[in-house]
């Protein structure tokens, strides 16, 4: 849509443009919104304490979060990006990556 699909998609969805994306500031703020609003986000690398800590969150009982892990990619099958194709797309989604890794680090602490 306007050239808007697929770059920065997380970011654009929540409200920031590209000009956003420039200003530290208003991406500071922009998480600082994020935070007050979600009172959790789940991560995918961290599923199974996403879903716990969702559990609790919703008063739930251990049978309202088990799951099966489907349509999962044998790491055999993965193919592996080169360190300069990581790099670009770091660069090409960096308001979706600060997002990320604000709330990635959450997890790790």
């Amino acid at each position: 849509y306007g050239g808007r699909i697929g770059r920065n998609q997380m970011s654009w969805d929540l409200g920031l443009d590209n000009e956003d994306l420039k200003d530290n500031s208003v991406l500071n703020q922009a998480l600082q919104l994020l935070d007050r609003t979600f009172h959790l986000v789940m991560v995918s690398e961290h599923m199974d304490e996403s879903l716990v800590l969702l559990k609790h969150l919703l008063c739930w009982n251990d049978e309202d979060i088990i799951g099966l892990a489907k349509n999962i990619r044998k790491d055999h099958y993965r193919t592996r990006l080169s360190h300069r194709n990581v790099e670009t797309l770091h660069k090409l989604n960096q308001g979706d990556l600060l997002i990320y890794n604000h709330f990635k680090e959450k997890y790790v602490k």
